[in-house]
């Protein structure tokens, strides 16, 4: 993974989080990416689309702010937080 992987990944999330647009998950990420959030930690993206809809049920004007993108090889880690 290169910085342009990373600023595709820190895209992905303002799309997921900030813009509600959650149809592309699938387009990058597949059934073993895992998911850590409050909630729990999963793999996959049906789960992760699941958790979404949560989220955004309880909190809908929710803001997702990046605060470190980590790359390891073909790995990205975002640590993040939502207001």
């Amino acid at each position: 993974m290169n910085c342009k992987q990373g600023a595709i990944a820190r895209d992905l999330m303002g799309y997921i989080w900030n813009d509600k647009e959650v149809d592309c998950i699938s387009e990058y990420m597949n059934e073993q990416t895992i998911i850590e959030s409050p909630v729990r930690i999963s793999a996959g993206t049906e789960v992760f689309n699941k958790i979404l809809q949560i989220w955004f049920r309880a909190f809908p004007t929710l803001r997702y702010t990046e605060d470190e993108l980590f790359i390891f090889g073909n790995t990205a880690t975002l640590k993040w937080r939502v207001s």
